[in-house]
C-alpha cells in the first residue's frame, strides 16, 4: 500500500497537481532515482524501500529528466551512473541498510530538519545544508528540501503525542565507468 501511494505521490509530482491521498508512515524511508548511461544506451528506475517503482505513464526517467541527470551524462560520455537518494528520517533513527551502499563520488547534497504534527502536518522547517561539490552541465543545484513537494502535502500519518522531528535529505552521487552501485 506505501509503496502504491508513493507511485500515486511521484504522478502528482510529475503533473504538478495537488496530492490528498494516503500519508506515509513516520519512518527511515528511502526513495533513490538512478541514471545509468552504459554503451550509449540511458536507462532510469526507481526505487522506494529497495522496491522498483514502476515508471508512471510509460516515462522511464519520469520527474527525474527535471534534474537535468540524463542531459548531464549525455555531456560526461562514456559510461556513468548518477544516483539520486532522497531520505526520510525520524529523530535518532538508527542507520538504514541503503546508506551502506557505495554509490560512488557525492557531488551534491541538500538537508532539512522539521517537526510534525500529531495530526501528521509539517510545523516548520529549517535548512540545513545545501551545498554542491562537483558541478555538472546541465544538472541542476540540489533543491532547498523545505520547498520539497512531498512536505507541502501533509505527508505524515497523524500520531499521538508531542511533535515529532525529523530529517529530509538528498544526496547526489556519481560513478564513473561501468558498474553498478555496491554494497
Amino acid at each position: 500500500m506505501l509503496l502504491l501511494n508513493l507511485v500515486a505521490a511521484l504522478a502528482a509530482l510529475q503533473s504538478g497537481a495537488p496530492q490528498n491521498g494516503p500519508r506515509f508512515p513516520f519512518e527511515s524511508t528511502r526513495m533513490i532515482a538512478t541514471v545509468e548511461m552504459s554503451g550509449g544506451r540511458m536507462h532510469c528506475r526507481v526505487t522506494f524501500q529497495s522496491e522498483e517503482i514502476p515508471p508512471p505513464d510509460g516515462d522511464e526517467c519520469g520527474f527525474i529528466a527535471t534534474t537535468g541527470a540524463p542531459d548531464s551524462l549525455r555531456a560526461l560520455g562514456g559510461d556513468a551512473t548518477l544516483s539520486m537518494v532522497i531520505a526520510f528520517d525520524p529523530q535518532g533513527a538508527p542507520p538504514h541498510r541503503e546508506d551502506r551502499i557505495d554509490r560512488g563520488e557525492l557531488i551534491g547534497e541538500s538537508m532539512a530538519s522539521y517537526s510534525v504534527t500529531s495530526d501528521g502536518n509539517i510545523a516548520d522547517c529549517r535548512q540545513t545544508a545545501n551545498r554542491v561539490i562537483r558541478r555538472m552541465e546541465g544538472m541542476r543545484d540540489p533543491p532547498d528540501m523545505c520547498e520539497f513537494p512531498l512536505l507541502q502535502r501533509e505527508p505524515f500519518a497523524p500520531a499521538q503525542g508531542a511533535p515529532r522531528r525529523g530529517t529530509i535529505s538528498l544526496r547526489l552521487y556519481l560513478r564513473t565507468g561501468a558498474g553498478p552501485a555496491r554494497p
